[in-house]
């Protein structure tokens, strides 16, 4: 790998509320440039052969750092450009959609629930035995993501779902000022049968154009 000193992009903002004042990846100083109004926050790096642990450590404490703040686009961990022209032309393709998002969720989070279906406690004694194991989890989840969605409705904006390989991830838009709220719809207790696990919240990453 060559030892050319690249870019490690962290994250978009726009009129950014925080400054980082902690060093970035490797000890790096953050740094940020400004296209049209969008502000991208990086360092400088050499990339390594690996990343460590603490390294995505570092990287999403200054996100979450900054998230605390305002609305973020986050990039992935490592994103990794050539050069700041590289990064300044990235952000002038992308300015109208990036900007669109900014504005959309500056008041959102993202708020997120795993519901995840038991492990079998014997095996299936036959095919047919094994896809009516599969249908009622199947049947289970969905149910419980209903229920749970019905117990939120009033506190979210928008609701996406995936299926996993162990159940179902739920995905909701909530207003910064609901997050309590939300926490306590399932601290008080949920009726369904597979209770979600709750975490967030994060940026609205799932939200996001395509």
């Amino acid at each position: 790998m060559s030892c050319a000193i690249k870019l490690l992009a962290y994250y978009i903002v726009q009129n950014p509320k925080y400054q980082p004042s902690v060093e970035g990846v490797r000890g790096a100083p953050v740094l940020s440039v400004n296209v049209d109004g969008l502000t991208c926050v990086y360092s400088s790096l050499i990339p390594p052969q690996e990343f460590e642990r603490d390294d995505a450590l570092r990287f999403h404490a200054l996100l979450d750092a900054a998230f605390q703040q305002q609305a973020i686009i986050p990039f992935r961990f490592p994103t990794i450009l050539q050069n700041e022209i590289d990064l300044q032309n990235h952000l002038r393709e992308k300015v109208s959609v990036y900007s669109a998002d900014l504005h959309r969720l500056a008041d959102m989070v993202q708020m997120e629930l795993r519901i995840n279906t038991k492990p079998e406690s014997t095996s299936p004694k036959s095919g047919t035995d094994y896809l009516q194991s599969k249908l009622q989890e199947q049947q289970a989840v969905h149910s419980a993501s209903k229920a749970a969605r019905a117990l939120v409705e009033p506190l979210v904006e928008e609701w996406k779902e995936r299926p996993t390989d162990r159940g179902l991830r739920c995905y909701a838009l909530v207003r910064r000022n609901n997050i309590d709220a939300f926490r306590q719809k399932f601290a008080q207790g949920f009726g369904g049968t597979v209770p979600p696990r709750v975490s967030g919240p994060w940026p609205a990453t799932e939200f996001l154009h395509e």
